[in-house]
């Protein structure tokens, strides 16, 4: 059965020059995992090959991570025969996948488009033969962009993009990377998995009406066959491995915009001098793109113009950079911009809160092993507020009493904690012997919060089992464990959380807070649609109850349902 992997996830953000886009280092990223440098004795040997010709594929990449953990892999790639080997791997619970150019990249165990992998566990001493991946071609959606009386444009950024349930909604993201035209206006949307596709195109260039040099013109970002409403846009069908050639359509033109407004601090006083910056985003649950459009110095009177806009959905920021017993201030909205003209805008800037505390384990043993490499941080969400100071390196990092520090912590977000080995996961983040790790922090802006302790566990919970059909043999499928109680369905909540049973039939989650929950295997569910409360409502009444304690262990099997 085909196996498709998803695009690998790629966070990029504007940074402060036109054009420019740099990439985001999640708390933990580009970490050695402690259990990929030790020397363990189990073994994991495969073949790549063509899943159109059955030939060996040589120089595709194979990559170990241990599951649901940051770090740098462990990588190989095959010979001429398509063989790979990864010896020396420690006894655990790993993910395995594999890419090579000009073929969709796979997860170990997925089956079918937009489906998560499964874990891949190991015993030690344990050789695990014939992990075998047959990869399929890439598919690619092809065409033309023009002008409005057909003229080619270079330079028009085309996106391919799929309804996902995505901040709290459902609506039309990337789910794969962007192209630029060439000369000719043409493009090639590449690595795109099986499914149904709208084919997007932006363009920034701006040109004075004939008639009238005051009027400015622009493009309204433009979908296939040639609409500027989402709604109307036509849908591409992909199959596996197919070009799909002759994706032709005109960008629709109209009046651009005038953005207006004043930026001041919290106080009142005008930002004279400082910069307001308009960036256009297109994000999705994989990945975020944001580059510069334009930016005006604020006046002494804290006013700003940003003539020209086009038609579309945009963010408006201002930062002033820390100064002497003052932090750095930011300030951030979205507009939307038609053909009027937006006045009155107002940018209020405001310092990120202060959070303070110290991390500690639940039963007053000695904190883990490296854990001056833990970052405590606000958690990273794609296409959500973050101010810049956050991404510092050192922001964050325990030191060596265990205390920390995390500065430009805004009111709407949580904290995250990373990276933590296998044995040790976040028990909770107490703030007046309250549990707020998966609520947005009690900080007001430019505040102090003290007190709060991160308190980390090797006693986790854990719920395990096995998955089977309806005759009670080993069956495959998707596993959800997601709260109880729906106020608690939240994106990035520790509460929702999906696996795959392994090669051997068994699934577990460990870390789940306490609480009461329900779980329900399912044959196939798209990667990340977990995550969207009325899928998760539906399956309520299908589901397994199950009450979990602190440091308890349940066993429950499963099973599968179509």
């Amino acid at each position: 059965m085909f196996r498709a992997a998803l695009v690998a996830a790629i966070i990029v953000v504007f940074a402060a020059a036109a054009e420019s886009q740099v990439s985001v280092v999640r708390p933990g990223d580009g970490l050695r995992d402690p259990a990929l440098d030790a020397k363990g004795t189990a073994i994991v040997r495969g073949r790549i090959t063509s899943l159109e010709s059955g030939k060996p594929l040589r120089r595709a990449q194979i990559r170990l991570n241990t599951a649901g953990e940051a770090g740098t892999p462990r990588t190989t790639s095959t010979g001429t025969d398509g063989r790979y080997e990864l010896r020396d791997i420690p006894a655990g619970r790993y993910t395995l996948r594999v890419e090579r150019s000009g073929y969709l990249p796979l997860n170990y165990g997925q089956r079918r488009p937009g489906e998560q992998g499964k874990p891949l566990e190991l015993a030690d001493k344990e050789v695990a033969e014939k992990i075998d991946f047959a990869l399929p071609r890439m598919g690619v959606i092809s065409g033309r962009v023009l002008d409005e009386v057909g003229e080619p444009i270079s330079g028009v950024t085309v996106w391919a993009l799929q309804v996902r349930y995505f901040q709290g909604q459902r609506k039309l993201v990337p789910t794969a990377g962007n192209i630029r035209t060439d000369d000719a206006g043409q493009y090639r949307l590449l690595a795109l998995t099986p499914g149904d596709y709208v084919v997007m195109g932006s363009s920034r260039d701006t040109w004075p009406l004939d008639s009238d040099p005051k009027q400015v013109l622009g493009y309204a970002p433009t979908y296939f066959p040639g609409t500027p409403t989402p709604s109307e846009a036509q849908r591409v069908k992909i199959g596996v491995g197919q070009e799909v050639p002759n994706v032709d359509f005109s960008l629709v033109p109209g009046r651009t915009a005038k953005l207006s407004g004043t930026a001041s601090s919290v106080s009142g006083a005008p930002l004279a001098g400082e910069t307001v910056t308009l960036t256009q985003e297109v994000s999705g649950p994989s990945m975020s793109m944001a580059s510069s459009v334009a930016s005006a110095k604020v006046a002494g009177d804290g006013s700003w113009t940003i003539p020209n806009v086009s038609a579309g959905e945009y963010r408006l920021s201002v930062r002033t950079p820390a100064r002497e017993n003052q932090p750095a201030q930011e300030a951030q909205i979205t507009v939307n911009v038609a053909s009027a003209d937006l006045d009155g805008l107002q940018l209020v800037a405001g310092a990120g809160g202060i959070v303070r505390g110290q991390i500690v384990t639940d039963d007053g043993s000695p904190l883990p092993a490296g854990y001056e490499r833990i970052l405590v941080r606000p958690r990273f969400v794609i296409g959500g507020r973050m101010m810049a100071s956050v991404v510092s390196p050192d922001n964050g990092r325990v030191r060596s009493d265990g205390t920390f520090e995390v500065h430009g912590v805004l009111s709407d977000t949580v904290l995250s904690v990373s990276p933590l080995t296998a044995e040790w996961t976040l028990k909770a983040i107490e703030v007046e012997g309250k549990d707020v790790a998966d609520q947005p922090m009690p900080i007001e802006p430019g505040g102090t919060l003290s007190g709060v302790r991160v308190v980390l566990t090797n006693r986790p919970t854990t719920i395990a089992g096995a998955v089977r059909d309806e005759k009670q043999n080993p069956a495959e499928g998707t596993v959800i464990a997601f709260a109880e109680d729906s106020a608690k369905w939240r994106d990035g909540t520790r509460m929702i959380r999906a696996t795959r049973p392994d090669q051997r039939g068994r699934f577990s989650f460990k870390g789940l807070p306490a609480g009461e929950y329900l779980l329900i295997a399912l044959d196939y569910v798209l990667e990340g649609q977990w995550n969207d409360p009325e899928f998760l409502d539906g399956l309520k009444g299908r589901a397994e109850r199950v009450a979990l304690a602190d440091a308890e262990t349940k066993q429950l099997d499963l099973v599968l349902q179509k």
